[in-house]
């Protein structure tokens, strides 16, 4: 497992990386439903149901109580997509079906997002979906070198505050799973990340210009980094990620570029049977061993 400190270049290829946890969602009561099928979209996985899905989160956004987006069960093909507050209330955006990205990369262009939330405040989405990004075509242009598109990240929260994402799973983005920017008080919890080892910049989550921002019990399996911290992000806490002990190693542990400093004394780093590697600027040391 690593998590990564950026800066605001792009991200390197990294190797595999796991992180093993649990939880359960609470979600938000909700006192109006609107189902995507009722406004169009097809759970065959081939028709474009990129607009039903805008219509149905206007409904729920404009709702002067709290209102839930619903995607049944089903397949829903939708393409690039960009769900836009302010709202004038709480939203649950239900997923209990899967969303698939077209087959053709090429035809979400350049935008660097393929599921957009912005200027949006008491977010859930959660349901047990799946979200797929169907990036191994564009995996397969970028090892070619080939005049590719910038890709995509499958989930992005843009100017949000107060969010949760809860019981998805993520699979197969162009690039990183879910990115996080310009963002306070921000959840994730109880997700399962997955993508080949050998897919290139499948960050799993990413996280930049935000605050209090908290990651837990969740599987992440990716071709990159796990967790990949930018600059301007103040108050992450990652929790139940590691279980090094005497019984149980933890190893291939890296550190890049870290500072962590506290006002009124100085940090120290403790470790217990854990092994990796450090690099850059690491303060404080790295307590790792070989």
């Amino acid at each position: 497992f690593r998590i990564k400190l950026l800066s605001r270049k792009m991200f390197k290829l990294m190797p595999t990386c796991v992180i093993l946890l649990f939880s359960i969602a609470s979600l938000p009561s909700t006192s109006a439903a609107y189902n995507v099928v009722s406004f169009g979209a097809k759970p065959d996985g081939q028709s474009d149901s990129t607009l039903p899905f805008l219509r149905a989160w206007m409904a729920a956004c404009n709702s002067v109580a709290s209102a839930m987006t619903y995607v049944p069960r089903g397949t829903f093909l939708i393409k690039n997509a960009v769900f836009s507050g302010p709202c004038k209330s709480r939203i649950l955006f239900q997923i209990q079906g899967t969303l698939v990205a077209p087959w053709d990369y090429r035809s979400l262009g350049n935008s660097g997002f393929w599921i957009l939330f912005q200027k949006v405040s008491r977010l859930t989405v959660s349901g047990g979906g799946t979200v797929d990004g169907r990036g191994a075509g564009f995996w397969a242009c970028r090892r070619t070198g080939s005049n590719c598109p910038y890709g995509t990240r499958s989930i992005t929260f843009l100017w949000c505050n107060n969010i949760v994402v809860s019981g998805l799973t993520s699979i197969k983005s162009q690039l990183s799973h879910f990115a996080v920017a310009r963002c306070n008080n921000r959840r994730i919890q109880n997700v399962s990340i997955i993508a080949p080892s050998n897919s290139p910049n499948t960050d799993g989550i990413i996280v930049q210009d935000s605050t209090d921002v908290t990651i837990s019990r969740s599987i992440i399996r990716t071709g990159d980094d796990c967790i990949a911290i930018g600059p301007n992000t103040k108050n992450v806490w990652i929790e139940r990620i590691f279980d090094c002990s005497s019984s149980n190693p933890c190893r291939g542990i890296r550190l890049q570029d870290i500072k962590l400093t506290t006002t009124y004394r100085a940090t120290t780093a403790t470790c217990n049977n854990a092994g990796g590697y450090s690099s850059g600027i690491v303060i404080p040391g790295s307590c790792l061993g070989r």
